[in-house]
């Protein structure tokens, strides 16, 4: 059976920004009007050459193909609006990617009326690793570590069980969901907090009912995506106008439980259980050297009441970063590990890279990145790529 997957955000979601951005001038003094923020960044990939084994041959002539890539590709393309107001107590975001189609990826709005107490609502990512927080305009490599770049879809809906697909095996989540959320900080940004509560589905993918037919069109009370994440600056304090800190200690833990979820053909019924959960530690060493470790886990689960786990996983990451010339040059090296474990199986399989990398900035608003990775898999339907490598480069500019 073929089920279809909605893609479009919803007409009521366009509308109400569009009625936020009408109204938001009326809360800004007409002596001193501001006008909304536009920002964005666009991100073009060299792949200089990645080994791509396939043993594949032209049907006729049974020529082999090429076991090498060497191309261009739009990476990312984004742009976005934002405006606050009341000193920046009351605000919104707005941001859509371009590239493959164009698709809302944050839109939410704020209100901040005390340092501890932040109420946002709307879509926005979810709580995760440090570095699935990071903007991808902000990344020290051109990739995330594996861990990073899948904790947020195994921690939401899409289904990792690929040998046995089902409608939320295609799901690209996006790193967000549509929801609640807190967010605060204590004693001048030493202690950090993000808490969230939402649909636990992904970008653009709701829960509505028959009055307007989402995703799923029906979810007991209760049964949602619940994400805290908290960070903490034991050794941190000011010096010549910059705020420093030596040390950062941060994790995060996701719960998402939606049993017996009907699906918009109200024809399949859906379970949805899944934990992750992270830890980290980033520290700020001498000789503008940065250190950065991470160990992360969960499991995905789509059976209620099963014995067996569908699919576990973990990872971790090893980071060194110099800034040989601040805002100028930068080296790093990184490894990062990824092991996963399906039910039907008795062996984990593990995937690790190796990776180093150089990012130059030429001017503040463009930044060149070059990185050399190296990848190993003890996975035995992959044997024939192992080991592989790859080296690429993106160009980034960015505004404003």
């Amino acid at each position: 059976m073929r089920i279809r997957i909605l893609k479009s955000p919803t007409i009521c979601g366009w509308a109400f920004f569009l009625l936020f951005l009408a109204l938001a001038p009326s809360l800004q003094a007409e002596e001193n009007p501001v006008l909304p923020k536009i920002f964005g960044y666009l991100q073009t990939w060299w792949t200089i050459s990645e080994q791509v084994k396939n043993g594949i041959r032209q049907e006729g002539s049974s020529d082999p193909a090429a076991q090498e890539a060497f191309g261009f590709s739009l990476a990312r393309a984004r742009v976005g609006l934002s405006q606050s107001f009341l000193d920046d107590s009351l605000g919104f975001k707005l941001e859509v990617k371009l590239e493959e189609g164009v698709e809302p990826l944050d839109y939410y709005i704020y209100y901040k009326p005390f340092p501890f107490l932040n109420l946002y609502l709307g879509q926005m990512k979810i709580p995760s690793t440090y570095e699935v927080l990071q903007s991808d305009s902000q990344l020290d490599f051109i990739s995330r570590t594996q861990i990073s770049d899948r904790i947020p879809d195994w921690s939401l809906s899409r289904d990792p069980i690929v040998f046995d697909a089902t409608s939320m095996t295609g799901i690209l989540t996006r790193s967000r969901d549509l929801g609640l959320a807190l967010k605060g900080q204590f004693r001048e940004e030493k202690f950090q907090y993000f808490l969230m509560m939402s649909n636990g589905l992904g970008a653009n993918r709701f829960i509505s009912g028959r009055e307007k037919k989402g995703f799923f069109v029906s979810n007991g009370p209760g049964n949602m995506f619940y994400g805290l994440r908290l960070e903490a600056k034991p050794l941190s304090f000011f010096s010549a106008n910059r705020y420093l800190s030596l040390l950062t200690i941060g994790g995060h833990f996701n719960y998402n439980h939606h049993p017996n979820m009907l699906y918009n053909d109200e024809r399949v019924v859906f379970d949805l259980n899944r934990i992750s959960y992270s830890g980290d530690l980033r520290a700020e060493l001498p000789y503008r050297l940065f250190f950065t470790s991470l160990y992360a886990g969960g499991k995905a689960d789509n059976s209620e009441g099963s014995s067996e786990t569908d699919y576990r996983y973990q990872g971790y990451e090893f980071k060194v970063m110099e800034k040989l010339f601040p805002e100028k040059l930068e080296l790093g090296f990184r490894y990062d590990r990824y092991r996963y474990k399906f039910s039907n199986s008795n062996t984990a399989i593990n995937q690790q890279k190796w990776t180093w990398g150089a990012n130059y900035y030429p001017y503040k608003l463009i930044k060149i990145q070059l990185d050399y990775v190296l990848k190993e898999t003890d996975d035995p339907e992959l044997a024939y790529q192992d080991p592989s490598s790859l080296v690429y480069a993106n160009f980034q500019v960015s505004w404003p």
